[in-house]
């Protein structure tokens, strides 16, 4: 897990994307790669959730993103009980699923930027793009 993690923050990190971003993804990743986190070790999450957020705010949320973000704030609530009662390590799944929602948000990013970037080096096709001496004539 810690290994995946780790190559997911460096790709993250090497990315041209917003430092929040990177942010969040470094502090969820350290939480990931600890085999002890327990609630009381989620108040840096918050850290995570908040960075998150505020992109999130600037640059717009995915349909489920906010969902995710608030779920992810309560979970600290009620981790230790349901890990308690059904032995389940919920903080655990949590930190994963924001570490992908993560992954999934800097790779929709890199994409625009980078459907952009064709977009503005791409030359047109269009014929009344052309010099006049390049247009393909009507045939008389």
């Amino acid at each position: 897990m810690t290994g995946g993690v780790l190559v997911g923050c460096v790709w993250i990190w090497r990315a041209d994307v917003d430092h929040r971003l990177k942010g969040a993804a470094l502090i969820t990743g350290v939480l990931l790669s600890s085999p002890y986190v327990l609630d009381y070790d989620l108040v840096v999450f918050g850290m995570a959730l908040a960075l998150l957020a505020a992109h999130g705010f600037e640059r717009g949320f995915l349909r489920w993103e906010k969902t995710l973000l608030a779920l992810g704030w309560f979970m600290p609530v009620c981790a230790r009980s349901i890990a308690q009662l059904a032995y389940l390590p919920l903080g655990f799944f949590m930190l994963a699923a924001i570490f992908i929602l993560l992954v999934v948000r800097v790779r929709a990013r890199r994409r625009e930027a980078g459907e952009a970037a064709h977009a503005r080096t791409a030359p047109s096709k269009s014929p009344a793009m052309l010099p006049s001496t390049l247009r393909p004539q009507a045939s008389r």
